[in-house]
């Protein structure tokens, strides 16, 4: 059955504009028994310490890597209550190159800081990293 009228998001006048950093880091929780039993909890502590102590000039994008269901659920809930921004599922698990090769291509801010998803930040770790850019304009990565 064809559509009938015009996609009425056709006139917007303006479009989300990214903010100049984008947080990265890839998820791979498989279970939460055994060798992943306390992972969802450090997984929280990872993604609120980075994204509370970046700064309103960033944003959180997680690649989910393959990861069970209730951990899926948990980084649903996160980007509902906006915490997360931008949140890509993968059926499978890439792997770290392959997670790499997904968020650094789609994340789109001017600066892009990646961590892997089991680290705990204080505040001033990206205002230290964006001074090294900055003093350092030719720098690709810090």
């Amino acid at each position: 059955m064809p559509r009938i009228g015009q996609n009425p998001t056709k006139w917007l006048k303006e479009v989300y504009q990214p903010k100049p950093v984008t947080l990265c880091t890839a998820v791979h929780i498989p279970a939460l028994e055994g060798y992943w039993a306390q992972s969802l909890e450090v997984l929280d502590l990872c993604l609120t310490s980075m994204v509370k102590t970046a700064g309103p000039n960033a944003e959180l994008m997680v690649l989910d890597n393959g990861s069970c269901r209730e951990v899926c659920d948990y980084l649903h809930r996160k980007r509902e209550e906006g915490l997360i921004t931008y949140l890509v599922l993968s059926g499978h698990n890439l792997g770290k190159v392959g997670a790499w090769n997904v968020l650094f291509l789609g994340a789109p801010g001017e600066y892009l800081a990646y961590t892997d998803s089991d680290v705990v930040f204080f505040d001033g770790w990206l205002e230290k990293s964006l001074q090294t850019f900055r003093a350092f304009p030719r720098a690709g990565m810090v």
